[in-house]
Parts: structure tokens; sequence; C-alpha cells
């Protein structure tokens, strides 16, 4: 079984396969997923739900009081954790998934 690990900062939500160097003080988040959650559509969908869901939870933690602030940081810090994962495994269905996302259309299993 092969597994790849993705380890992300959330302040620079830079992506890269295998390790990250986090700033002292920053909070890290490590992504992993097997190889075999990019054979088919319906596998590249549940992969894509989970990075977007590990990716709300990382953001959620935003030191700041202005709520309108807050959402719009916990927003940036989930679209570029998105993008970067996604970026980072560089897989063409999921490319296409995160595209789709992106527009706001949905992606139907094949």
């Amino acid at each position: 079984m092969f597994t790849k690990a993705l380890i992300i900062s959330t302040v620079s939500a830079v992506a890269f396969a295998g390790a990250a160097y986090a700033k002292p003080g920053e909070k890290t988040v490590r992504f992993t997923f097997q190889a075999e959650e990019l054979s088919n559509t319906a596998s590249v969908n549940a992969l894509y739900n989970r990075i977007e869901e590990t990716a709300v939870s990382a953001c959620a933690d935003q030191n700041n009081t202005n709520p309108i602030r807050v959402k719009m940081l916990i927003e940036r810090c989930q679209a570029e954790l998105v993008s970067s994962w996604v970026n980072a495994i560089d897989d063409a269905r999921l490319n296409q998934r995160h595209a789709q996302a992106q527009n706001g259309r949905s992606y139907a299993a094949n």
C-alpha cells in the first residue's frame, strides 16, 4: 500500500510532497492519502471531500476578534490549503474535480 503525506503550514499554505518547514509558532497540518484514492472518479470525489474537511478543521482556529475578518481569513486559508494540496497531489481527475468546485459545479461519479 502506497501512502503519500503532505505536511502543510496553514499560515503560508504552501504544499510540499513529503515535508514542509513551518516557521516557529505556525500550525502545521499533516494530510495523507492512499494512491488507491486516485483510482476512480468516486474515490477522487471522496478524497476531495476529505481534503476540504481537513482544510476546514485546520483553518477554523483563527485568533482574531473581528468576525468579518475571521470569516475572510478562514475562507482564504481553506481555499489556499485545498489548492495547495490538490496541486501537490498532481492528479488529472483531482485537478478536474477542484476546477469544477472552484466554478460551483458538481462532479458526478463515473
